[in-house]
């Protein structure tokens, strides 16, 4: 996780990460524009209501720039919100080095099969520099030296998608399958909402609120086109371990077993989450109690 090349704006047709190349990939348009730190925005607010921090799904990868949780948030809301897809360990960093205002409230975003990577660690520095002024030049050399051009030209040549396709409906694409998070152990859980703990703690310390928004698995939501035989617990578990801790969060599995015969809400050849269940997430943190 970490930024992207700053000041960029691209306009681009994307695919599914798990069905592209097959006759089931769907094509999406898609805007990706980047602000002068590298990261999913459009500029950086000189006053912060919300930070929205996390993996893939923080950055709103399958979606275009306004369809993204923090865009939606704040066309919702009307609040200041920014993006950055990197830790809270990270996150910490950058507050307090002042490269973006302290915010009021920190939301934490991440996809369910991520959630055992959760691991509290203090402040640590960004791997790359965030004072460098970086060109075109810049961006073309990191391109050749990341084997970028060459990688494109292969993928093209031996296309690879990294799906596995459900039996059930051949439209629908899965990162994990069958091998997808079902359950957490006791110390699991205990190491996750304790982290969480520490964190929240830290950020209380400083004035800020914590939220913590874990997404389902796509395997979780439509376990049945796996199939598997039951839905996946391991969300339900930590949630009751979260709820005893205090530790506030969003519950978007039950909201979204509600909604999921009504409207798709993960892309059919993706493993990510598409508009339509962000807007439904958005709505669910804007309602929150946090506020």
């Amino acid at each position: 996780m970490g930024r992207f090349y700053p000041n960029q704006s691209i306009y681009r047709t994307e695919y599914g990460d798990l069905g592209h190349d097959t006759q089931f990939a769907v094509s999406k348009e898609s805007i990706w524009i980047t602000d002068q730190l590298g990261f999913r925005n459009y500029d950086i607010p000189s006053k912060m209501d919300i930070l929205i921090v996390g993996d893939s799904y923080a950055n709103g990868c399958s979606v275009s720039q306004d369809e993204t949780l923090s865009s939606q948030i704040k066309k919702l809301s009307g609040l200041q919100t920014y993006q950055m897809m990197i830790g809270l360990d990270k996150t910490l960093f950058m507050i307090e080095t002042k490269k973006i205002p302290k915010p009021s409230v920190i939301i934490y975003n991440i996809v369910e099969r991520n959630i055992l990577e959760i691991q509290f660690t203090e402040k640590t520095r960004p791997s790359y520099s965030l004072d460098k002024n970086i060109n075109d030049f810049d961006i073309f050399k990191d391109k050749v030296q990341k084997n970028v051009f060459m990688n494109r030209f292969i993928s093209i040549l031996n296309p690879n998608p990294l799906g596995i396709q459900s039996s059930i409906n051949p439209k629908y694409f899965f990162l994990e399958g069958e091998n997808a998070l079902i359950s957490l152990k006791n110390d699991q859980i205990d190491s996750i909402t304790l982290s969480l703990s520490h964190y929240r703690q830290v950020l209380q310390d400083r004035g800020i609120k914590f939220l913590f928004l874990p997404v389902p698995n796509k395997e979780t939501i439509y376990y049945d086109f796996v199939p598997l035989q039951s839905q996946p617990i391991s969300l339900h578990q930590l949630y009751t371990d979260l709820e005893k801790s205090g530790i506030n969060y969003i519950n978007l599995l039950d909201v979204y077993n509600s909604n999921k015969d009504k409207t798709l809400l993960y892309h059919f050849d993706d493993s990510h989450w598409n508009s339509t269940a962000i807007k439904i997430a958005a709505d669910e943190v804007i309602n929150s109690q946090i506020f």
